[in-house]
C-alpha cells in the first residue's frame, strides 16, 4: 500500500507518520501540508520543528533533513490512501471528498511541550503500525 500523510504545515504530524510508515512498511510514502508557505525548506532549519526532531531522535529516527511540500490535487493520484491529520477547516474539499481520504484526529503539535509531544508521537506510531498491517 502507498500512503500520503497530510497535515497543515508539513512540519510535525505528517512528517512523523511518514517516517514511521517507512519503518513499518515497504510501500511508497510521502508527506505534504495544506498550508506550506515555503517549499523544499528543511524542517531542521525551522525553530518550530526542533521539539519534533528531538522526540523523533529519542525513538531512533532522524528527520531534520526532511523538506516541506505543499499538497496538490495531482499528488493523491500516486497513492492508495491519503491520511489527513490537518484540521477539517484546513482540509481542501477536493481531498475530503476523495475515496482515498481517511481522517485521523491528531492535535497540532506546533509549540507543544515535549511531554505532550511524546504522547502524540506514540499515538501516531501506533496508528501507522496498525495501518501498515492492513
Amino acid at each position: 500500500m502507498n500512503v500520503l500523510f497530510v497535515c497543515s504545515g508539513n512540519i510535525g504530524r505528517s512528517q512523523m507518520a511518514m517516517e514511521y510508515f517507512k519503518t513499518f512498511s515497504y510501500g511508497k510514502t510521502a508527506s505534504a501540508g495544506t498550508r506550506v508557505t515555503v517549499e523544499d525548506e528543511r524542517i531542521g532549519d525551522r525553530e518550530d520543528a526542533q521539539n519534533v526532531i528531538e522526540v523523533m531522535r529519542e525513538d531512533g529516527i532522524e528527520m531534520s533533513s526532511n523538506t516541506r511540500t505543499t499538497l496538490t490535487p495531482e499528488m493523491i493520484n500516486s497513492f492508495d490512501k491519503v491520511i489527513v491529520m490537518a484540521e477539517p477547516d484546513r482540509t481542501p474539499e477536493w481531498l475530503s471528498e476523495s475515496p482515498k481520504f481517511e481522517y485521523w484526529e491528531i492535535p497540532n503539535v506546533n509549540g507543544m511541550p515535549n511531554e505532550e509531544l511524546r504522547a502524540v508521537r506514540n499515538d501516531i506510531k501506533s496508528k501507522v503500525s496498525e495501518l501498515a498491517q492492513r
